[in-house]
């Protein structure tokens, strides 16, 4: 009986393991109930039964950071305007969760927690690339590749993780003078809840 709970409890681990790709945390619980589950006694391994309420919080720990995640992307020509402007992107490949608004390219966060963003861009070679991650205003990071005509095209990415409260707005602005184009998947913006906090 014994080896076939440890065995049940391994695969239950590796199992857990593969599901908590997007949460650290889940993995870090799981093997906290794993170990307390099994102690050592007199006589060997003996086994607790856990309650139904401790099963339950350890499962639907960050059960929600799966849900808040998107992926968009921007096709065609666009740039060299007179002022810093928000970038809109015209495909939404992915919006779990909704807190991506595609009519104005911003990402509002639904929970307080720990959430990761990537934005790249293609343009030009005769074109300046310019993009800046902002915060609520305040620039977080930036991309940037100036004009050149040693090559025909550039790509430019950058990536960062941020401990946001709800309602915080992440959004990618592209600055005056400059331009990004795209066939495809080039040019991109991208977020996902890591953890609750």
């Amino acid at each position: 009986v014994t080896t076939g709970i440890n065995l049940l409890l391994a695969f239950l681990l590796c199992t857990c393991t593969l599901l908590s790709r997007l949460s650290p945390a889940f993995i870090i619980n799981m093997s906290e109930f794993f170990k307390n589950t099994l102690h050592r006694g007199g006589h060997g391994p003996e086994v607790q039964r856990p309650s139904k309420r401790k099963l339950k919080s350890l499962f639907s720990v960050n059960i929600l950071s799966r849900h808040i995640s998107f992926l968009t992307s921007k096709d065609g020509a666009y740039g060299n305007l007179k002022e810093d402007t928000i970038l809109t992107y015209n495909a939404v490949i992915t919006n779990l969760g909704n807190a991506y608004n595609p009519a104005t390219g911003i990402f509002a966060a639904p929970v307080k927690g720990l959430y990761y963003f990537t934005f790249f861009a293609h343009g030009g070679g005769e074109d300046r690339i310019r993009l800046v991650l902002k915060k609520d205003g305040a620039v977080v990071v930036d991309i940037h590749d100036h004009p050149s005509s040693a090559d025909p095209a550039d790509n430019a990415g950058n990536a960062v993780f941020l401990e946001l409260e709800q309602g915080n707005q992440v959004y990618v602005t592209i600055l005056a003078n400059s331009a990004v184009w795209a066939d495809g998947f080039a040019t991109t913006f991208s977020g996902v809840l890591l953890s609750k906090s």
